[in-house]
C-alpha cells in the first residue's frame, strides 16, 4: 500500500481535492479543498475552457486546508454523465476466450461504435458456472480530452476512476455482509446504486436531481434560482404542509419510484434486500429529506459518512475521498476496474484487470429506456443492470 495520494472530483460546478496520508494503521486527511466553478468552463462532462480550468485546479490545491496540496499524480474520478457503467452474467468460457467474449460484451451493450469505445471490467465473481462481470466504458474522445487536459495542467494520472464506486469506497472500509443502497443526488442526475458483498450489482441514473428541484421551487414562487437554493437548502422539507414541500415532494416523487423500483428488481434477482438507504450528494442536503425519505421505506436511511474521520469530513467531500483511497492500492480496492491512460488509447488489453477497446464519440438523440432493457446506456440517461 502506498502512504499518500490524492484524489480529485471535478462537476461541471465544483471541484474538490483531497489528500491522504497512512500513519500506522490509520488513514487521514493530510488537506482537503473545494470551490465553485463558473458557468461554461466545464459542461456536461466535458472541458471546454481547459485554460480557466486547470487555473482555478491549481488554485484550489494552493489553497487547500490546512496545507497546499503539491499534486503530480492523482487519481482522478471521470464525469458519471459520460461513464456507461454494466454489470452482467458471463456463461463458462476458457482463460483464453474470455477477454474476447467480455469484449464482445461491451461492442453489443454499450451504445458506442467498437471504434469509439474504451472500457475496462473487473470480475465480481468467478466459479464453475461463469461469472458475473462488472464493466464501466466512455468513449475515447472524453477520455482523451481529460487526459489532454490533465497532460498540459502538469498532472500524471495514475487511476481513471469511476465516482460511485469512490463513494462506497469512501464509506465502506470494508464491503459489508448485506446489501445497501447509495442514492448520489447530484446536481444533474441522481444516481441509484446497489452494492453487495461482492461489490456493484445495479445502477440506475434519472435525471430528476438538485437542479430540477431549484427550478420547480424558482418557477412556483416566481424568486431567482439562488434564493430558490437557499430554500431548498435552509427550509427544504420540515413539515408535511405548505407550497414549499409540495413543490419539493412532487419533482421529488421521481426518484423515490425509482428507489422502490431498484429495490424490487434487486429481491427479485438476488433474493435479498438492501439493510439501508445512504443518501450523498449536494441535492442530499436538502433540510428534511432523510425523515421524508424514511417515511417512504422500511429499510434505515441515513447520509453517507467517510469511514475515514467521519463527521469531520463534509459531505461534498465523499467521492473524492474514495478517488484518493483508490491510489493508495489498498487490497480490499484491486477489483473495481479503473482506467489506465496507458491503454485506454492504444486499445491494449491489461493483463490483470482491464480490457481497453478504441472510441470517438458521436451525439445519439436521448431515450429513456424501459428498466427491461439489456443494453447498457449512458448515466446521463440511464444506466441499468437487467433483472
Amino acid at each position: 500500500m502506498r502512504n499518500n495520494s490524492i484524489g480529485v472530483d471535478i462537476s461541471d460546478t465544483t471541484i474538490e481535492v483531497v489528500e491522504l496520508i497512512v500513519q500506522g494503521d490509520d488513514i487521514k486527511i493530510k488537506a482537503a479543498g473545494s470551490a465553485l466553478l463558473a458557468p461554461g468552463i466545464v459542461e456536461n462532462g466535458r472541458v471546454k475552457n481547459p485554460d480557466l480550468l486547470a487555473s482555478a485546479l491549481h488554485e484550489v490545491l494552493a489553497s487547500a486546508h490546512p496545507n497546499p496540496i503539491s499534486a503530480g499524480s492523482i487519481v482522478f474520478g471521470l464525469p458519471e454523465s459520460q461513464m456507461y457503467t454494466y454489470v452482467f452474467d458471463l456463461g463458462p468460457y476458457t482463460e483464453a476466450e474470455r477477454d474476447d467474449r467480455i469484449r464482445k460484451e461491451a461492442y453489443t451493450n454499450i451504445p458506442l461504435d467498437e471504434r469509439e469505445l474504451t472500457f475496462s471490467y473487473s470480475m465480481l465473481r468467478e466459479d464453475a458456472g461463469g461469472a458475473r462481470v462488472l464493466l464501466v466504458a466512455t468513449s475515447k474522445e472524453v477520455f482523451g480530452e481529460w487526459l489532454g487536459f490533465f497532460e498540459r495542467a502538469g498532472f500524471a494520472v495514475t487511476f481513471f476512476d469511476v465516482e460511485i464506486l469512490a463513494a462506497f469506497r469512501a464509506i465502506f472500509k470494508q464491503h459489508p455482509s448485506e446489501p445497501v443502497c447509495i442514492v448520489d443526488i447530484g446536481a444533474a442526475f441522481t444516481v441509484i446504486a446497489i452494492f453487495n458483498s461482492e461489490g456493484l450489482q445495479y445502477i440506475y441514473s434519472l435525471k430528476t436531481a438538485g437542479n430540477m428541484m431549484t427550478a420547480a421551487i424558482a418557477d412556483a414562487f416566481g424568486i431567482s434560482e439562488k434564493e430558490a437554493e437557499d430554500r431548498k437548502i435552509s427550509m427544504g422539507m420540515l413539515g408535511q404542509e405548505g407550497k414549499l414541500f409540495s413543490v419539493l415532494e412532487k419533482s421529488f416523487r421521481p426518484v423515490i419510484e425509482s428507489i422502490r423500483t431498484s429495490l424490487t428488481g434487486f429481491h427479485e434477482r438476488f433474493g435479498q434486500e438492501p439493510s439501508e438507504i445512504i443518501l450523498i450528494g449536494g441535492g442530499s442536503k436538502v433540510n428534511g429529506l432523510i425523515p421524508y425519505v424514511q417515511a417512504q421505506f422500511t429499510q434505515a436511511v441515513k447520509e453517507g459518512k467517510s469511514f475515514i474521520q467521519g463527521d469531520h469530513v463534509p459531505l461534498r467531500y465523499i467521492e473524492v475521498v474514495g478517488l484518493a483511497l483508490r491510489g493508495l492500492e489498498r487490497e480490499e480496492d484491486q477489483k473495481d476496474p479503473v482506467m489506465l491512460s496507458k491503454n485506454a488509447l492504444s486499445g491494449a488489453i491489461p493483463t490483470v484487470l482491464a480490457v481497453h477497446g478504441e472510441k470517438r464519440l458521436e451525439k445519439k438523440e436521448e431515450k429513456m429506456i424501459p428498466l427491461e432493457a439489456v443494453m447498457a446506456t449512458p448515466h446521463e440517461i440511464v444506466t441499468i443492470r437487467k433483472f
